[in-house]
């Protein structure tokens, strides 16, 4: 019988040890999550950076959405605040965006005069309804 109330604490010591003594390390790079894995014009994205744990400054971000085609369509900024592990914002999606896999990506420079440097990014498919719907009409026209 005392072997089995040791066998759980066996367990858990092995468990603490394989997670914190062989070294999971804390995060030492950004991290990018999105609230959807697609969006439809019109929406908006919720977007959240994880930053480095080690991060002692402030930052200023550069945040920049490319098209299909890699043309830059949006840019927008970012401050992060070293006393939080991420920088969360929000972007609405504008309407005359065509369909297509875009990219979220943000930057960043230890100063102004330097460039900048690719902090993290992500695929951003987007798709457009209206141009479903004027697909759909032209393929009407073509049939009659």
């Amino acid at each position: 019988m005392n072997q089995l109330l040791i066998m759980p604490k066996i367990i858990s010591l092995t468990v603490f040890f394989l997670f914190f003594g062989l070294g999971v390390q804390a995060q030492d790079k950004f991290a990018l999550h999105l609230d959807k894995p697609f969006y439809v014009t019109g929406e908006k994205i919720w977007y959240k950076i994880y930053t480095p744990v080690n991060m002692e400054n402030s930052i200023a971000i550069k945040g920049i959405i490319l098209g299909p085609n890699g043309n830059v369509k949006e840019r927008f900024f970012l401050r992060s605040n070293p006393e939080e592990a991420f920088i969360e914002g929000v972007f609405s999606i504008p309407f005359s965006y065509r369909s297509g896999m875009h990219r979220l990506a943000f930057f960043a420079s230890a100063t102004p005069d330097q460039p900048s440097v690719e902090l993290v990014n992500i695929d951003l498919p987007i798709y457009n309804d209206f141009e479903i719907k004027s697909l759909a009409e032209r393929m009407r026209t073509e049939q009659a």
